[in-house]
């Protein structure tokens, strides 16, 4: 289990030894319509690496719901969420850490994004939940995964 643990925080960007706030660890969710980070750039617009996770977003008890899968079987539900006129987003931090910050925009024909946060970012409860305040330093555009990006959860 502390390896499993290990390996879901690590694709956080997570020791270990850090506190995830906003998300617990789950098992991986059974569904195989979800999203994957197509492009990924930095705040100066160089492009980096998307990472190895799957995105489920969905809605639970009119609850609004969003799974960070890894291909280790563990997953990441997130709980801290709330809605504004921009859409449904989700957020969660590490003491110390960084912040990821996930947008389902209303609009459909925006993208869905997620943010990493870095240093000196700040977190504000807000309406009955948690909000980032502070610097964006990548950008990764969600798209709908195709059949060959599932890798399911573990047999």
């Amino acid at each position: 289990m502390r390896t499993a643990l290990a390996l879901v925080l690590a694709t956080l960007g997570c020791s270990p030894t850090s506190h995830v706030q906003g998300a617990v660890e789950v098992e991986h969710p059974a569904e195989a319509n979800g999203m994957v980070a197509g492009r990924c750039t930095t705040r100066d617009g160089r492009r980096v690496s998307a990472p190895v996770a799957r995105y489920f977003p969905g809605v639970v008890r009119n609850r609004p719901l969003l799974y960070e899968a890894t291909r280790n079987g563990r997953a990441m539900r997130f709980s801290n969420t709330w809605r504004d006129d921009r859409g449904t987003h989700f957020f969660a931090w590490v003491d110390g850490g960084p912040g990821y910050h996930y947008v389902f925009p209303t609009d459909a024909d925006a993208p869905a994004t997620r943010d990493v946060l870095g240093p000196g970012y700040r977190v504000r409860r807000r309406h009955r939940s948690y909000q980032p305040e502070g610097v964006t330093l990548i950008r990764c555009e969600l798209r709908p995964m195709t059949g060959n990006e599932w890798f399911g959860p573990p047999s």
